[in-house]
């Protein structure tokens, strides 16, 4: 028995929220009305939480390098994808993923089959060091 998509993607009440690209079934699938995040009509500076819906390796790419400066310093984004879009060198997977948020200073810290159609990784900004670690 999973728990709620929502809950999976770690959306809480009042979290500022941008959702990329959302196919109308995930939407359905996340409710993001019943989350009651505060969700952004584009991407801005202070983001809590990104949700980047890709199947193309080069716009992902552009969409990350975009969008990973204007999250706050604990935020998140994740990439979602279509599990059988998997052919391709254009194609996203989670080497892709990986890959490109290294790329852009990122970091993979979870990665998961959202249900049986989508995957999910998720990407946070690499942890400034304080002086003398």
């Amino acid at each position: 028995n999973r728990s709620p998509l929502a809950q999976q993607l770690g959306l809480i009440r009042g979290q500022r929220v941008w959702f990329h690209s959302m196919p109308e079934e995930l939407r359905r699938a996340i409710d993001v009305d019943s989350a009651q995040v505060e969700e952004q009509p584009t991407a801005t500076d202070g983001l809590q939480l990104a949700l980047l819906f890709a199947s193309d390796r080069e716009r992902l790419r552009r969409q990350i390098c975009a969008t990973a400066p204007l999250l706050q310093e604990k935020g998140a984004i994740w990439i979602v994808w279509r599990k059988e879009d998997g052919a391709g060198d254009n194609s996203v997977d989670a080497g892709t993923v990986r890959e490109l948020a290294e790329q852009a200073g990122l970091f993979l810290i979870d990665l998961c089959p959202l249900d049986d159609r989508w995957a999910g990784a998720k990407l946070a900004p690499r942890p400034l060091r304080r002086a003398g670690e």
